[in-house]
C-alpha cells in the first residue's frame, strides 16, 4: 500500500516539474500552494510520502521566489529539494534530472557561474541518463551550460553541442531549431559580449525569415538581436535596417529594443528629430507595462576628457538635474555638485546636451519630467 502511494506521490511531483519543463501552463494557472494542500491528505499517510511533500514544497519555494527575481532565495529551496529527490530516487529518474537542472539554472542567476556550470554538468548526466543524449531536452541543458561558461570559446562549445542535437531533432529549417540557434546566439552576444561571432543569429534570422508559419514576434526578436550585434560591430546601415524590420513585425514590447537602438543610430548621426517617433514609442512601451525601471537615457554621448587634466591625472564628477521634455530632449540643465568641477564642467555639460531620453506617459500622453538626474564620471581609462 505504502509503495503505491509513494508511486502516486512522486508522479505528482513529477507532473509539476515536467509541466514546467514543457511549458504547459496547468499549474501556473493555480497557486502552487493550493497543489501543496490537496495532496497533504494523501502525503501523510507514510513516511516516504512526506519526503515526497518536502520535495514539492522545495520547488514550489524555488519557482516563488524566481518568479518575484529573488535568484538569491531560489538556490536553497531547490538545492535542499534536490537532496531529498536524490534520497528517494536513483540515478537517472526524471525527478532527479530535473531538479539538477533548475538548481543549476538557480546558481546561475545568482550568480554564482562556477557552481552552476558543474550543477548543469551534473544535469547533463542526468538527462542522458532520462531522456537521452541526443534528445531535444538535452539542447535546453547545453544552452544552460553555455550561459554558464567561464569563457567566450567554452560557451560557444556548449551552445553548437545544443544546435547539433537540435538539428537533428527538430529539423534544420524549423521554428524550433532557430529558437535554439537564437537562444545561442543572444547568449553569446549578451552573455559572452562576443561581438565578432555572427554566426548563430544570421542563421536564426534567416530560418525565421523563410519558415512560413515563424511567429512574428520571434522574427522580429531575431531581428533584433542580429541588430544590436551589427551596431556593436560598427555596421550602422545594416543595424538600422534589421531594427526597421523588427518595428514592422511587431508593434509591442518585443519593439522597444528596436525603437531604443534606432534611437542611438539617429542621434549619433545628430539625426535628432529622426530620433524623436522611436523615442516617443520606448516612452508609450515603458507606460504600457507600468515599468519601474531606473529613469536611464536611450542615448548618452562620452565626455571629452580636457587635455590638460587628462596629463595631470585628475578626476572628478559632475551632478546634474534637469527636465526631460515630452519630447525626451534635455531642458533647463543645471550642475548640482561634483569633484573637480570647474575642471569638467564644461566637457560634462556638453555632453548631458547630447543624451536622450524616452519621454514619460501620463495617461497616454508624453510629458515633461523635471528633476532628473545624472552624474559625468571622469576617471582615466574610462573615457
Amino acid at each position: 500500500m505504502h509503495r503505491m502511494i509513494r508511486k502516486l506521490g512522486g508522479a505528482l511531483i513529477q507532473s509539476v516539474v515536467v509541466g514546467i519543463r514543457a511549458g504547459t501552463k496547468r499549474f501556473r494557472r493555480e497557486p502552487l500552494q493550493l497543489v501543496v494542500c490537496l495532496l497533504v491528505p494523501i502525503l501523510a499517510t507514510s513516511d516516504a510520502i512526506a519526503e515526497d511533500a518536502q520535495v514539492l514544497e522545495g520547488y514550489v519555494a524555488y519557482e516563488q521566489a524566481t518568479r518575484s527575481g529573488d535568484y538569491a532565495a531560489a538556490v536553497a529551496p531547490v538545492q535542499e529539494a534536490l537532496e531529498r529527490a536524490r534520497i528517494l530516487y536513483d540515478d537517472g529518474h526524471e525527478t532527479v534530472a530535473l531538479l539538477s537542472f533548475h538548481y543549476g539554472r538557480a546558481l546561475y542567476r545568482d550568480g554564482q557561474r562556477v557552481a552552476a556550470y558543474a550543477a548543469l554538468e551534473t544535469a547533463r548526466e542526468q538527462y542522458a541518463l532520462v531522456f537521452g543524449a541526443q534528445s531535444v531536452d538535452m539542447a535546453t541543458v547545453l544552452l544552460a551550460l553555455g550561459d554558464a561558461a567561464e569563457t567566450a570559446g567554452i560557451a560557444r562549445a556548449r551552445y553548437d553541442e545544443a544546435v547539433a542535437v537540435s538539428s537533428a531533432a527538430n529539423g534544420e529549417r524549423s521554428v524550433a531549431h532557430a529558437q535554439v540557434l537564437l537562444k545561442a546566439g543572444s547568449g553569446l552576444l549578451e552573455v559572452h559580449r562576443a561581438g565578432t561571432d555572427a554566426g548563430l543569429l544570421v542563421a536564426a534570422h534567416e530560418v525565421l525569415s523563410e519558415v512560413d508559419n515563424a511567429p512574428s514576434g520571434l522574427r522580429a526578436e531575431a531581428a533584433v538581436e542580429l541588430g544590436k550585434l551589427r551596431l556593436m560591430q560598427g555596421r550602422i546601415d545594416r543595424a538600422e535596417s534589421l531594427s526597421l524590420e523588427a518595428v514592422s513585425l511587431d508593434q509591442g514590447e518585443r519593439s522597444a529594443p528596436a525603437h531604443t537602438m534606432l534611437v542611438k543610430i539617429y542621434e549619433s548621426r545628430g539625426e535628432r528629430d529622426a530620433a524623436t517617433p522611436h523615442a516617443l514609442a520606448v516612452g508609450r512601451l515603458r507606460n504600457a507595462r507600468d515599468s519601474a525601471d531606473d529613469y536611464l537615457p536611450l542615448h548618452r554621448v562620452a565626455p571629452s576628457y580636457p587635455r590638460n587634466a587628462l596629463f595631470a591625472g585628475k578626476t572628478g564628477y559632475v551632478d546634474f538635474m534637469f527636465t526631460v521634455d515630452a519630447e525626451g530632449y534635455l531642458r533647463d540643465i543645471e550642475v548640482t555638485g561634483g569633484e573637480e568641477v570647474p575642471t569638467f564642467k564644461a566637457a560634462a555639460t556638453t555632453a548631458v546636451r547630447g543624451f536622450r531620453y524616452a519621454p514619460r506617459f501620463v495617461d497616454g500622453v508624453p510629458v515633461a519630467t523635471p528633476g532628473v538626474e545624472t552624474r559625468i564620471r571622469f576617471e582615466i581609462g574610462r573615457r
